[in-house]
């Protein structure tokens, strides 16, 4: 029976991630990095308009992009994805919820086989036409990381979610990070279509939030400041 890769911390699956592909991954869905011709293609666990089936790890399925409406592999993001030309490593890795905590599956390096056609329901709660990717596994080496970092699952194994939960953002729909072919036109598009879709880095992001929480505190405290002050001056005038 196969094993994967599971972690509980998003930035030790990041670096991970990195270190096996040359590439990030993106939060959600579908990554594909043009100069190194690299696609990560991300499942997550729960997402009902999206049937991917990762029951077998050598031949799972996985729906290509198109939250509602009847997918096309010649639509922008899975052109890319199909184009041999732009794009020859694709890797699959998988994420589990339960509550605030989250687990990354490394499922590894695959092969794009057949694609497979089927009715299923749509994000707006419409039947539309599915295409799924009928993916095979390359068996490639992994490298080792210290048993504190991560540890190893069968993939039909259980789940222990008593562990760190996850610093990665919330979002369940797939999309395509921006690449050095994008246009304004492109990302115009993209906004109108899924405004939950916009990409930010989960570093840039960290520091977002502590200064928005820096300056909601001085905001506070300059607020509280100036209560004293008025209360202060009061009470001098009083004894005057």
């Amino acid at each position: 029976m196969s094993e994967i890769k599971t972690f509980n911390n998003y930035t030790l699956f990041k670096q991970f991630c990195l270190e096996q592909t040359g590439s990030r991954p993106s939060e959600p869905g579908i990554s594909l990095t043009l100069r190194n011709k690299t696609a990560i293609l991300r499942s997550n666990d729960g997402t009902a308009h999206y049937p991917d089936d990762l029951s077998d790890i050598n031949n799972p399925k996985y729906t290509l992009f198109g939250p509602s409406g009847d997918q096309s592999i010649t639509g922008r993001f899975n052109a890319t994805l199909l184009n041999e030309s732009k794009i020859d490593h694709v890797f699959l890795y998988r994420v589990i919820k339960n509550k605030s905590k989250k687990q990354y599956l490394w499922y590894g390096k695959y092969q794009i086989g057949e694609k497979i056609s089927n009715n299923h329901v749509g994000l707006d709660g419409q039947m539309r036409k599915v295409i799924l990717l009928q993916l095979k596994r390359i068996q490639m080496p992994i490298e080792e990381l210290a048993a504190s970092e991560e540890f190893v699952i069968n993939v039909k194994g259980g789940v222990d979610f008593d562990n760190d939960s996850s610093d990665e953002e919330e979002g369940d729909l797939q999309t395509m990070p921006l690449d050095p072919d994008w246009t304004e036109e492109d990302e115009e598009d993209r906004q109108k279509t899924h405004p939950k879709c916009m990409d930010v880095d989960p570093d840039l992001q960290k520091i977002l939030d502590v200064c928005s929480k820096i300056n909601s505190e001085m905001t506070e405290l300059n607020n509280s400041f100036r209560k004293k002050l008025v209360v202060l001056y009061l009470n001098m005038n009083c004894k005057l």
